[in-house]
């Protein structure tokens, strides 16, 4: 199965704005991407998928399919520890999963506006209303549009 998994600019306790491009940066050289209750297929996101990442958000990159990668493990987490909280200092939820990966990179910047003809889950979705299919932290990926995105996040790279 392939999933896009959506990261969002969030507020620091300080009401500061850490942006989602930092975020993603973070999870993606930690190797781990945090699921919360409530996020979209988590209850069916398992080892070895397949998952493109998207920077939402008003900052650098955003609007961008940015990284793929492919889920080694899925962790609980009993323990309530909240990672992103104690090292960006920002408010989230208490993740209920995590998902494991080879850490990596934010390798290519590929901007909705390259691609949103061609994906299959945005064809539906008029210009003013096109966020909507990036609500909910994450979502399934036919494999024409994994793999239509995954080539361009990983031409030039």
């Amino acid at each position: 199965m392939n999933f896009l998994l959506i990261a969002s600019d969030r507020k620091t306790l300080n009401n500061d704005i850490v942006s989602a491009n930092n975020i993603v940066n973070f999870r993606l050289k930690l190797g781990r991407w945090p699921i919360y209750f409530g996020t979209k297929n988590s209850d069916v996101i398992d080892k070895q998928h397949k998952c493109i990442v998207y920077i939402a958000g008003k900052f650098e990159n955003r609007q961008s399919f940015v990284s793929d990668f492919i889920v080694k493990d899925v962790l609980f987490n009993p323990t309530k520890d909240n990672i992103e909280q104690k090292e960006l200092n920002i408010e989230t939820p208490v993740p209920l999963l995590t998902l494991v990966f080879e850490p990596t990179k934010i390798k290519k910047a590929v901007h909705i506006n390259e691609v949103i003809e061609l994906l299959e889950f945005t064809k539906n979705y008029s210009e003013r209303s096109r966020g909507l299919p990036f609500i909910g932290g994450s979502r399934n990926l036919i494999d024409k549009d994994f793999n239509l995105l995954f080539k361009k996040i990983n031409s030039n790279f």
